[in-house]
């Protein structure tokens, strides 16, 4: 139904008419690099972070972008860097709204000692965001207060302005809160306190975690939606493994190919771990179950990780992490038998870490005037889904999809009608099928949630007896 809808829709299809060549290609793949191959050796100093960006289809590399530092011309301050020796750091994240990536590291001069042994208030944790449309650095959010004399793994973001990060808790919480130019933040888990990297999926934080203390080896639910203040202890998803037994999980990055299905990169070979590698897991009734495990070769195991569903197909890349090597790869998983294909391998003196594929900026047009929230997660790709889920409603939950603007006041609050009525969904949760159909290519899909009999609204009926309020618009643009 909702493919035929879309089709329909598509001939009134407005074009985004500021659209222009991104920076960092909607579609592309990005991994992390620490390292540079003319420079020193990996070691446990400080050691420059690059971006390489590479082609989807043609595993070409597009470009590469550095992370000003102290070798930078001229010098940057703050000098941004990650350890060269450490295979918890590196994590790369991508905004909820698909504008920025997100990095974690530290303010440290080039070749200096381990950053993460350093005091933060003089070796400041820094949060730096790279803009995929104009290819703006931003490392102004220096933390004094997080990670103290511990190391600093992920970074991430729903829009840039704020962001969650995590570490070893050095102190303080393993997972924390600041806003963009902030140098304090506040502590959001306190439990475990090693958290690893983390990941938004419509609307909901998650951390990942290999505290065997804690008996958390998997994926975490960080509180409810994105908090901003203490939630105490993270909870662990039903079904991953409780055995504090490190061979029986150590996850980097996980990927939320939609909510039943969660892809893990595990690193648990060092500790003769049996699964190690990309787990794909599946959910029913509440329980996550392991379905298989996807590697490289026997004993190698993964860090980065990321992916989109294309025509019901899930395609994943993944840093593989074979001995001291790490390597990017592509699969596209038919099933257990799935078999990886080699995209690149890391330069000398390098390493690959985080890993994510740039999806189109989703936009938001504000409209709301209740607490009903609309979060939409989507690659804006055709051939993939988009996932839209309406949530802290208070009466009755609609979504509203439609290609049509309208920018209606809704009398006597601060709402508006973003659009006309297009397909119109009783739920709190919708997947929209995208055709791969080329003539949708540049055309805008818009969301809007009605939550409707909201018992607090303020707005006149627009139909007698009909009350309702809104959530701000998403639009999201085709490729």
């Amino acid at each position: 139904m909702m493919r035929s809808t879309l089709s329909l829709l598509a001939a009134s299809a407005l074009l985004l008419t500021n659209a222009t060549a991104q920076v960092i290609p909607t579609g592309s793949v990005v991994v992390l690099r620490v390292g540079d191959p003319s420079g020193l050796p990996l070691s446990s100093d400080a050691h420059p972070v690059f971006l390489d960006v590479y082609d989807s289809q043609t595993n070409a590399l597009l470009s590469t972008i550095a992370i000003p530092n102290s070798t930078s011309t001229p010098p940057a301050t703050p000098s941004f860097c990650q350890t060269g020796f450490s295979f918890t750091e590196g994590c790369l994240t991508l905004s909820a709204d698909n504008r920025y990536l997100v990095l974690a590291g530290y303010d440290r001069q080039i070749g200096l000692s381990d950053p993460g042994n350093e005091a933060a208030a003089t070796t400041p944790r820094v949060v730096c965001t790279v803009d995929t449309l104009t290819g703006f650095v931003d490392a102004s959010t220096q933390l004094t207060d997080a990670f103290d004399a511990a190391t600093f793994r992920a970074a991430i973001s729903e829009d840039g302005s704020q962001f969650w990060v995590s570490g070893n808790g050095g102190g303080g919480g393993s997972v924390r809160y600041a806003t963009a130019g902030a140098t304090t933040s506040i502590d959001i888990v306190q439990g475990p306190s090693n958290g690893r990297w983390l990941g938004i999926h419509k609307g909901q934080l998650y951390m990942s975690a290999a505290s065997t203390s804690a008996s958390a080896q998997g994926v975490l639910q960080v509180g409810d939606g994105l908090p901003t203040s203490l939630v105490g202890a993270a909870t662990v998803l039903n079904g991953f493994p409780l055995t504090q037994s490190i061979a029986d999980g150590a996850p980097h990055d996980f990927w939320f190919a939609d909510d039943q299905t969660l892809y893990v990169a595990d690193d648990s070979g060092f500790a003769g771990g049996q699964f190690c590698g990309v787990q794909k897991w599946t959910e029913s009734g509440g329980l996550w179950t392991r379905q298989y495990v996807i590697t490289t070769g026997p004993g190698n195991c993964a860090v980065g990780l990321s992916g989109i569903v294309r025509n019901g197909v899930p395609e994943i890349w993944f840093t593989d992490a074979a001995g001291t090597a790490n390597s990017l790869y592509k699969v596209v998983d038919t099933g257990p038998n799935s078999v990886p294909t080699l995209v690149a391998n890391e330069p000398a003196n390098s390493d690959y870490r985080g890993v994510v594929v740039v999806g189109s900026t989703i936009v938001t047009t504000g409209g709301a005037c209740s607490s009903a929230r609309l979060d939409v997660t989507a690659s804006g790709l055709l051939g993939t889904d988009i996932q839209v889920r309406i949530s802290n409603h208070g009466g009755f939950p609609f979504i509203n999809v439609s290609f049509t603007p309208l920018g209606l006041p809704l009398a006597n609050c601060g709402c508006t009608a973003l659009y006309d009525i297009g397909y119109l969904g009783g739920q709190t949760d919708l997947t929209l099928p995208i055709p791969s159909n080329p003539a949708l290519s540049g055309q805008v899909v818009n969301f809007q949630g009605i939550d409707l009999f909201d018992p607090n609204t303020t707005c006149s009926p627009v139909v007698p007896g009909l009350t309702l309020s809104t959530t701000d618009g998403k639009s999201v643009l085709l490729f």
